[in-house]
């Protein structure tokens, strides 16, 4: 009778074990099909936001005060050739789409100022995977010190050479 109620315990335990599996992998795949699959790679992304007017004039300003803002010739080189756009990658789901408020966005991180120790200051901006149905663009700069880039992943970064050179418009 000890025996019958010993197995019946480890295959009430096995079964609750493979519930709680098959639930979590469930909501694993949930939350990865939640967000719009969005562009496939950064050079795609960066394409994107260079040829939508609002996105390419937030960091075509934020890299002219940037270049401004650095003292010397070697951090103003510094600041145009060296990695200060990164598209971040969504840690939960391997793309670069995130949900901002109402908008599914793509994050981007651009260095605003190089520190002679090494150092650096960024700011944040999210930009509409599409635009809104008011036909705008939705282009918002965040407070890198109070957003939450927990589940934010920082990809290869491009110079503002590059960007200027392959990805961006020239809306002049």
């Amino acid at each position: 009778m000890e025996n019958k109620a010993k197995s019946k315990r480890k295959m009430i335990l096995s079964v609750l074990i493979m519930v709680v599996f098959v639930v979590g992998k469930l909501y694993i795949s949930y939350e990865k099909n939640r967000l719009p699959d969005g562009l496939s790679d950064t050079d795609s992304v960066l394409t994107y936001l260079g040829e939508n007017k609002k996105s390419y004039d937030q960091i075509s300003m934020t890299s002219a005060i940037s270049q401004l803002s650095a003292g010397n010739s070697e951090l103003q080189d510094q600041t145009k050739n060296s990695p200060v756009i990164f598209i971040m990658e969504n840690k939960k789901t391997g793309r670069y789409v995130f949900k901002y408020k109402s908008h599914f966005v793509y994050l981007v991180k651009e260095i605003t100022d190089f520190y002679d120790d090494g150092s650096y200051k960024y700011i944040y901006f999210v930009t509409g995977i599409k635009k809104d149905s008011d036909g705008k663009q939705y282009v918002k700069e965040l407070n890198a010190k109070n957003y939450d880039d927990s589940n934010a992943k920082e990809t290869s970064g491009y110079s503002i050479t590059e960007y200027n050179n392959y990805y961006s418009k020239d809306f002049d």
